[in-house]
């Protein structure tokens, strides 16, 4: 099939990228066709079914996969990632309670979804949980779980568990040496690990958006300079209409029309209270009337405390470390990339 030779094409890019001994020049070359060629195909596939009769085209496929533990502390930040990756190659996608998600578009297309999602989470996870290998240096081992924000104690257990003999002070120590030896300057020893994940995971999805925005950009331009727009169109139209019929609480027309329903009851409702008002003594009148601004007020007034509160626990869950090296994971990332996904990088998610 044309699409597998599309997907072989592009793993034999991905697989040269990740070779050992290419250069980052290299590296970044091979990425960059493979995305291109990704694109170059979508536009080319588009062009060539335009010009078939309807019922000779290939149809799109469904595929449900497991994204993420649904329990993960950060799953629901990261929804937004893989939801992005699928607009970037014009793939449908529904979430389910469990942590699966449904993918619907042509073949390659939706392989190529779950290819770049892997990557994409595992990198992240693996950084913020990663686990101790005696295959690594000590040093290496607490410049990996200091950069996902584990406190020193618990580092010391684990290593302790994983016969390492070092305390804190070597293991901080050691961390040290190992950023100056990738010339990386060390970060302060932050005490409020639970901030620092929480930062580094907020910049990590944020940094990883920006990216897949621009790459959707480029991808729309290219469309339209090759003159694919109305192609491309029609066979989302085609997506559109087996994604929907799956999920029809999905579907927008459906959605526009419960809320036209609800804007109808709603206004059928402030008509009724119209009325009644209209039926109210003066006196009555002015007592609802006082009543509803003291509760206007009481809720002015939680509102404040409220939103104080929520200012004062994100100052609190805000740290500037993890937002700076979020941003750098982030941005090691190749979005076109596969290489490592395994079996057993997928029982980790």
């Amino acid at each position: 099939m044309a699409d597998e030779k599309i997907l072989t094409r592009v793993q034999k890019l991905l697989d040269k990228a990740n070779a050992e001994g290419t250069t980052e020049a290299e590296r970044q070359l091979f990425l960059d066709k493979a995305d291109e060629l990704m694109i170059k195909h979508a536009i080319d596939d588009a062009m060539l079914m335009a010009g078939m009769k309807k019922e000779d085209r290939r149809k799109p496929v469904r595929d449900t996969f497991h994204a993420a533990d649904p329990f993960a502390p950060h799953w629901e930040k990261f929804r937004t990632v893989l939801l992005m990756i699928a607009n970037l190659h014009r793939v449908r996608s529904a979430f389910h309670q469990n942590g699966d998600v449904t993918l619907v578009g042509y073949f390659e297309d939706v392989e190529y979804v779950q290819m770049k999602w892997l990557n994409v989470y595992l990198h992240f996870s693996q950084t913020i949980n990663p686990r101790w290998s005696t295959d690594l240096s000590p040093e290496q081992n607490a410049y990996n779980f200091h950069r996902s924000g584990t406190a020193w104690t618990e580092v010391e257990e684990i290593a302790r568990a994983h016969e390492c003999t070092w305390n804190i002070k070597q293991l901080r120590a050691g961390y040290r040496v190992y950023c100056e030896s990738i010339g990386e300057e060390p970060t302060r020893m932050t005490q409020r690990n639970a901030a620092y994940k929480e930062s580094f995971a907020e910049a990590f999805r944020t940094r990883i958006c920006t990216r897949i925005a621009r790459l959707i950009e480029d991808r729309n331009r290219q469309t339209a300079e090759a003159g694919a727009l109305v192609a491309v169109k029609d066979l989302g139209i085609e997506i559109d209409a087996l994604f929907y019929s799956l999920f029809p609480g999905l579907d927008p027309t459906q959605r526009a029309a419960d809320q036209a329903r609800r804007e109808a009851q709603a206004r059928e409702d402030e008509e009724k209270l119209q009325k009644w008002l209209e039926s109210l003594s003066p006196a009555e009148r002015a007592r609802y009337d006082r009543q509803q601004e003291e509760e206007a007020r009481k809720n002015a007034r939680w509102s404040e405390r409220y939103w104080a509160r929520v200012d004062k626990e994100n100052a609190k869950r805000t740290d500037s470390d993890g937002l700076r090296n979020g941003r750098t994971s982030a941005d090691q990332v190749d979005l076109g990339r596969s290489s490592g996904v395994t079996a057993q990088n997928r029982k980790e998610l």
